[in-house]
């Protein structure tokens, strides 16, 4: 009796692999899942796939910045034209001077000109077609008016339809009657429509929200 021939496990000749007997619809709704996840490395898997997942890519999936207090990495935003245009989601991660007690904050001229990274940040977000969400994160405790110096400089943020800005371990430099104030530093800093705006305090375990 003659052995009978493997029946393989999937006949697709799509340069997508399995993923091609799925619809492009379905194939979209894989990609944004994987992709707001934070991971990237579906696109990277074949050249078929990243042509395929370009979209998805800038739509679903978030571009990260990260902006210290060394002017050595300032240009690190730096991304060419034509890859700005499609994203849509951002988050940025600001390092300022370190705290050094609970009244004594370290030197402000340590951070320099504090408007240089942002308006290389400006310069290239102007070229974000559809900016959709923006997440601001403070990375470490500051002075309150280095803090406030540093939200003036990223007011421009305001094109995104929402920007949340999270405060990590900050003290309780700032009171709820002045989140309404700074929240709308967004909300006159951006060319489109008012973004939503969220502010959320970061102590610990405990989460405070104020919108």
């Amino acid at each position: 009796m003659s052995t009978p021939s493997p029946v393989p496990l999937s006949t697709s000749l799509s340069p997508y692999g399995d993923l091609g007997l799925l619809s492009p619809a379905i194939r979209t709704r894989i990609y944004a899942l994987v992709f707001s996840s934070g991971s990237t490395a579906l696109a990277r898997t074949s050249k078929a796939l990243y042509t395929d997942t370009w979209v998805a890519l800038h739509r679903y999936g978030v571009y990260r910045v990260h902006v210290s207090t060394d002017p050595e990495h300032w240009n690190e935003a730096y991304m060419p034209r034509e890859y700005l245009k499609p994203i849509q989601n951002v988050d940025i991660r600001i390092t300022l001077p370190k705290l050094l007690g609970p009244y004594s904050y370290r030197a402000e001229s340590q951070w320099g000109s504090i408007d240089e990274p942002f308006k290389i940040l400006h310069r290239q977000f102007q070229h974000i077609e559809k900016p959709k969400s923006c997440r601001v994160q403070f990375t470490r405790p500051c002075s309150e008016a280095l803090f406030d110096q540093t939200l003036k400089a990223i007011a421009f943020l305001g094109q995104f339809e929402r920007v949340d800005v999270e405060l990590v371990n900050f003290p309780r430099l700032i009171d709820d009657s002045n989140n309404y104030i700074r929240l709308d530093l967004f909300r006159k800093g951006g060319s489109r429509k008012k973004p939503k705006v969220t502010l959320v305090q970061v102590d610990r375990d405990a989460y405070h929200q104020s919108t």
